[in-house]
């Protein structure tokens, strides 16, 4: 899947995204106050597995980047 608008990107999100900012995501208390995923403790290999886990759903785990600077937003 690949959305497009003026200002956003949509697509799936890989192993290649797992980077030290997006680990830095989701360690951080402020950015995942309300998250379940506050109660895990997050590093490249559980974020690999969990990917890994996820594609052998029906459901598609996705990353939003802004179009101009092509950094991730979110997931």
């Amino acid at each position: 899947m690949h959305i497009l608008t003026k200002r956003l990107s949509i697509s799936e999100f890989t192993e290649h995204d797992i980077s030290e900012e997006y680990l830095s995501w989701l360690t951080s208390p402020e950015v995942m106050k309300y998250s379940n995923q506050r109660f895990k403790n997050h590093t490249k290999e559980s974020c690999i597995r969990y990917l890994e886990n996820f594609k052998r759903t029906k459901n598609e785990f996705l990353k939003i980047t802004e179009k101009e600077t092509n950094q991730m937003i979110g997931t």
